[in-house]
């Protein structure tokens, strides 16, 4: 007589095989695909090992025959340990890969900025000088023209003599 949990076993791997074995097909990507594949076969060949074992204890084979559940079991765990370590791997690839898109899209803009704001100080100068220029026009105006204007109208009506002509206009260069 069999244990249940024997049987319960049983089916459970048989109907894990086939779905491991029907979603490898399914999944695009053949790293996957033979990830999954790994894994079922090794739980097919438990199953025969576990009806290996199941013969010997109901004495259907000779009883000198080997138990190969826990040959089976290592088998299994290096299976699953095979598919980890790939993800793992495929995992820092593609994080390395995203880590140097990173670098290169923060270069790209690192340039950018430099760019922007070696503008941005032209630009600055530019208004600087043009400020610059707007106030010594100004100036000019207000101080030097208004020093001519007024001394030219002096001198058109006569009411300075040569000298005080003289020294106004030499007053005006020295404010230049």
């Amino acid at each position: 007589r069999l244990p249940a949990g024997t049987l319960l076993y049983t089916a459970m791997g048989i109907g894990t095989i086939a779905v491991m074995l029907r979603d490898a097909w399914q999944v695009r990507g053949d790293e996957v695909r033979a990830e999954v594949a790994a894994v079922g076969l090794a739980l097919a060949l438990s199953c025969g090992a576990a009806l290996n074992d199941l013969a010997l204890r109901l004495n259907a084979v000779a009883p000198h025959g080997l138990y190969l559940i826990p040959l089976a079991g290592l088998l299994l765990y290096g299976s699953f340990v095979w598919v980890v370590q790939r993800r793992y791997a495929r995992a820092i690839g593609a994080q390395e890969r995203f880590q140097d898109e990173l670098q290169q899209r923060l270069a790209l803009r690192e340039a950018q900025l430099v760019e922007q704001h070696a503008r941005v100080v032209q630009l600055e100068r530019e208004r600087a000088r043009s400020e610059e220029r707007r106030h010594l026009v100004r100036e000019i105006h207000d101080g030097l023209g208004s020093t001519l204007g007024s001394s030219l109208h002096v001198a058109q009506q006569g009411r300075l003599a040569t000298p005080d002509v003289l020294r106004l206009l030499e007053d005006a260069a020295d404010e230049v």
